[in-house]
């Protein structure tokens, strides 16, 4: 685990225009907590399929959490089944490639040779919602705001509940029990923390069954 000691000293220890261009996200989630970064043999993989701003960030910052884990930058393959079971269909051009601190996961979808979006699987109430028509605009616009971080991410409820139950590990989440689809309240009293794919597939049955 690589701990950032503030954002200026990484900002100015980046060489790569992309990154560079990803400084408004950097801004609001600086990297707290990063597990890796991507090799050569994971950027040929994706390359041509997800934008080279990612890959680079990927590179050069890497996987883990951000803004003390309010954001985790995910490793498709760590949630590809995941995404696939949810949506009930594989799409080899649909890209995990971040989740809150409460689970909700965001994915990039390829269009067309110039179309893409992000979208958001909002776990909790069975939901996806495109938020931005480009990769670029989702990270230093979409989410880069206050309005954001409090209202989608909730980050008061996070903070509350990192004193009382403390950090994320990698791929954690924190959740509600019971789940809100079942009738929990959105109460830091009703909070745990646990492995985010499991508790996923958990929901995902448990909303079969409502």
């Amino acid at each position: 685990m690589i701990l950032f000691a503030g954002l200026i000293s990484l900002l100015s220890s980046l060489e790569f225009e992309d990154v560079k261009l990803l400084e408004d996200f950097l801004e609001y989630y600086p990297p707290t907590a990063i597990h890796g970064q991507a090799d050569e043999l994971m950027l040929q993989q994706y390359r041509g399929y997800i934008p080279d701003l990612l890959l680079e960030l990927w590179t050069n910052v890497g996987f883990g959490k951000y803004a003390d884990g309010l954001i985790e930058i995910v490793d498709p393959e760590d949630f590809r089944h995941t995404l696939q079971y949810w949506l009930s269909k594989r799409n080899p051009l649909y890209f995990p490639i971040a989740i809150s601190g409460f689970g909700d996961l965001f994915y990039y979808r390829k269009l067309g040779d110039k179309a893409e979006d992000v979208c958001m699987l909002d776990v909790h109430y069975r939901q996806v919602e495109v938020c931005t028509w480009s990769l670029k605009s989702f990270f230093n616009q979409h989410i880069a705001h206050e309005d954001f971080m409090i209202d989608t991410l909730r980050s008061d409820l996070f903070n509350e509940s990192r004193a009382s139950l403390g950090e994320l590990e990698k791929n954690e989440i924190f959740y509600f029990v019971p789940a809100l689809i079942l009738g929990g309240k959105i109460s830091n009293s009703n909070i745990e923390k646990g492995n985010a794919q499991v508790h996923l597939h958990l929901l995902y049955q448990m909303g079969l069954n409502n």
